[in-house]
């Protein structure tokens, strides 16, 4: 092609760049990451592939996904280009995928995603797929469940991708009422592992709460764990101002601005989801007692109708209008007693009739009783001052005090501009009123809006130390600092973060198989077993119903010896308490070592990616920014643009000072062991019986024999191209023929 630039001296292969395309850079990056991994290139570039495509597969794209790769490798491994075109997968990607059309700007990450599916699709070697179920735990041991959920997947599936990128997860869901648990092991090709680093978040939150004759305004500065949730926050606040809570009273979390509620944050949110420039405000609940039994509720069921709760957002203003008019107190709740109702909703189509479920709550309490509770707490704000009478109004009993905020302060309620009365029967489930108070009738009142409150600042960290605040500053001061912080994390605490346990929100409940019902759980992810491409996908990009943002912490990972054989629950061979019948798919220790690394540099609404990579002929690393490439230190891969990262799981055997037991080693075993039929030997048995790993490297057989890294050579030079030594493929029948790639 006339867009692939020659050059008068043969470049190293493996070293061209790539053409941008207008905004490819995501795609460039993706595609020297695959390029440089070397097992599925020499398996592509070689033609091996061309007898596994599936023509017949609905979910392929008859090979050509699998073919434009090839092509496009065997040029950039040729040693004749300084920079490759890559048009032609560019226009077979957009036209297989929409989301890839056109010009913009993507994620590397997705492309890999759909790259990896195309590629395992075209060269399914599955050609009829049967019918097959989920696979459930069922109380059976892990390893047999294992075992059957893998067994079902690779009756479906069966490629190089399955051989060589795909690992097992387990994944446990505990219910959080009745403890029923369900366990599923699921394939997966890339480990999505969030930052570490970013577990602990500077917030700011503010508390309003009323006391005996006013009211307190704590504003906390807290650095916390991003995976405390908002009720543990509200918990913790308590001991960090030293107050008591006051019985009967609880917080809870909204987003208030202009002397309004915006939103009601769910208590189970976790910091993580709110932004950075947010500032949270709790807000007291008050609780009404329940007056009505849920027997006496029409059409009561008592295997689907259940007690909750309902908030009733309630301001203290000037004005009947819930948006204008100043605040005279900081508004609360009232959480009111409901019954939750299921009611069933079934609709009619032509040819079918669906079913769904929604609820309605009905008050278990009066609006006489929930007008109590509120100026309950609001005669708390009016103590210490006197009444007409000369009394302290705190004094009073409850209903006199009452009738006086009705008759001296010309109190009302207002729903909606509609003044209610207190034996009003008008539903105040999820809805919000205005107490209005006229402030010119009192001086109580009059001290409250013009805010002679108590401003408190507190700090909130992970480890206790108590300082007096000296100067004109706040009046309550409790500092915990925390100590220096490392400018980075390892990769390994994101892995110990990924298969940490997770509450999960109620909005997102699972149904659980006891209870019949949606239910609020517990999820915990474990590796059960690792494959020998392992793919980690680095989460910089966090999304939520609030908010995205792209993270920049600096994750360290290491580009030799990540060791994750501690981290790996299932069985694996080469240990003694191995069972082969649960992982004959996997078979050396999980120790990996770094080959390419797809960065990307920016924030959300655009940025670059670029990649490293070792190449497999010279043993060096590269750093590729589109048609530019140049060699770099193996240290400089390590950045804090670090995104995906390839690591090639070690050979079986051990690392000494020589360096890493290679490839070969496990490839002469398999074919010493064919020849000699010695099924059950493991890879280590045979090194030993050779007489070390020193010999095995150095090709010192058994005397009289050809040693076997020079037998293996002789076969390659007498043509033997159908050894299966480096590939466990074979022709499926009924596929197609082979496809030209050379053109």
């Amino acid at each position: 092609s006339k867009r692939d630039r020659s050059v008068a001296n043969a470049c190293t292969a493996g070293t061209a760049g790539l053409n941008n395309l207008g905004n490819t850079c995501f795609m460039n990056s993706c595609l020297q990451c695959l390029s440089n991994s070397e097992t599925l290139r020499n398996y592509m570039v070689s033609g091996e592939f061309k007898s596994h495509i599936n023509r017949d597969n609905p979910l392929g794209h008859e090979g050509r996904v699998a073919s434009s790769l090839a092509k496009l490798f065997k040029k950039m491994w040729s040693g004749k280009y300084s920079t490759v075109d890559p048009s032609n997968v560019k226009s077979i990607i957009g036209e297989l995928q929409p989301q890839f059309r056109g010009y913009n700007q993507h994620d590397s990450q997705e492309l890999l995603g759909f790259l990896l599916d195309g590629i395992h699709e075209d060269l399914n070697q599955i050609v009829k797929k049967p019918a097959t179920e989920p696979v459930d735990d069922k109380g059976r041991p892990d390893p047999i469940a294992a075992k059957e959920a893998w067994d079902t997947y690779i009756l479906r599936n069966k490629s190089i991708i399955t051989d060589k990128f795909m690992g097992q997860l387990k994944s446990k869901v505990t219910c959080q009422t009745c403890g029923t648990q369900s366990i599923t092991f699921d394939p997966f090709s890339m480990l999505p592992l969030p930052i570490a680093g970013t577990t602990k978040k500077n917030i700011k939150y503010k508390v309003w709460i009323l006391k005996d004759g006013g009211h307190d305004f704590y504003t906390v500065k807290a650095e916390l764990d991003k995976t405390t949730d908002l009720s543990t926050v509200a918990a913790r606040f308590w001991d960090v101002a030293e107050v008591s809570r006051p019985e009967g009273m609880s917080l809870t979390p909204v987003d208030f601005y202009a002397d309004r509620i915006y939103k009601v944050f769910d208590i189970t949110d976790t910091l993580g989801k709110i932004r950075d420039n947010d500032i949270v405000v709790y807000l007291a609940t008050v609780s009404v007692e329940q007056s009505i039994s849920p027997e006496d509720v029409e059409s009561y069921n008592s295997k689907t109708d259940t007690v909750s709760s309902s908030l009733l957002k309630v301001y203290i203003k000037d004005r009947a209008n819930e948006y204008n008019g100043k605040q005279v107190m900081p508004p609360f709740f009232v959480g009111i007693p409901v019954l939750k109702k299921k009611i069933t909703v079934k609709r009619d189509y032509y040819y079918s009739q669906s079913v769904s479920y929604k609820y309605e709550n009905t008050p278990l309490c009066t609006n006489e009783d929930i007008f109590n509770a509120i100026m309950r707490y609001c005669v708390r704000a009016f103590k210490g001052h006197e009444n007409e009478d000369g009394m302290n109004i705190g004094d009073e009993p409850l209903e006199e005090a009452f009738d006086r905020f009705f008759d001296i302060f010309k109190l009302g309620y207002y729903n909606g501009g509609e003044k209610l009365e207190r034996d009003s029967t008008k539903s105040l489930v999820d809805e919000s009123i205005v107490v209005v108070v006229k402030s010119d009738k009192t001086d109580a009142v009059a001290t409250l809006m013009n805010g002679n409150e108590e401003k408190i600042v507190l700090e909130d960290f992970a480890q206790q130390e108590e300082t007096e605040h000296g100067g004109g500053g706040p009046a309550k001061v409790r500092v915990e600092r925390v100590g220096s912080r490392k400018k980075g994390v390892m990769l390994e605490n994101c892995i110990e973060l990924f298969t940490k346990e997770e509450l999960l929100s109620e909005q997102d409940p699972w149904r659980c198989p006891t209870c019949k019902e949606f239910r609020q759980v517990k999820k915990k992810f474990d590796l059960w077993t690792l494959p020998e491409i392992l793919v980690v996908h680095l989460k910089r990009f966090e999304y939520n119903e609030y908010f995205r943002d792209k993270l920049d912490d600096f994750v360290d990972f290491p580009t030799r010896g990540l060791d994750l054989t501690s981290h790996v629950v299932g069985p694996q061979n080469g240990r003694k308490d191995c069972d082969p019948r649960y992982s004959s798919h996997w078979k050396a220790p999980a120790v990996y070592d770094l080959y390419a690394v797809s960065n990307h540099f920016g924030g959300m609404g655009g940025g670059h990616y670029t990649a490293y990579a070792k190449n497999s002929e010279d043993e060096e690393w590269y750093y590729f920014d589109d048609s530019h490439s140049q060699r770099v230190a193996e240290s400089d891969a390590i950045t804090n643009a670090g995104y995906v990262l390839f690591y090639k799981r070690r050979a079986m055997g051990v690392e000494g000072e020589e360096g890493v037991v290679m490839d070969r080693v496990e490839a002469d075993w398999k074919l010493d062991r064919a020849e000699r039929g010695k099924e059950e030997e493991s890879a280590m048995d045979w090194v030993e019986e050779e007489g070390g790993i020193d010999k095995v490297e150095e090709g010192e057989d058994k005397e009289g024999e050809v040693p076997m890294n020079e037998r293996r050579q002789n076969e390659k030079e007498e043509g033997d191209e159908e050894s299966t030594l480096d590939s466990p493929h074979r022709k499926p029948e009924g596929t197609g023929g082979e496809m030209d790639i050379d053109n």
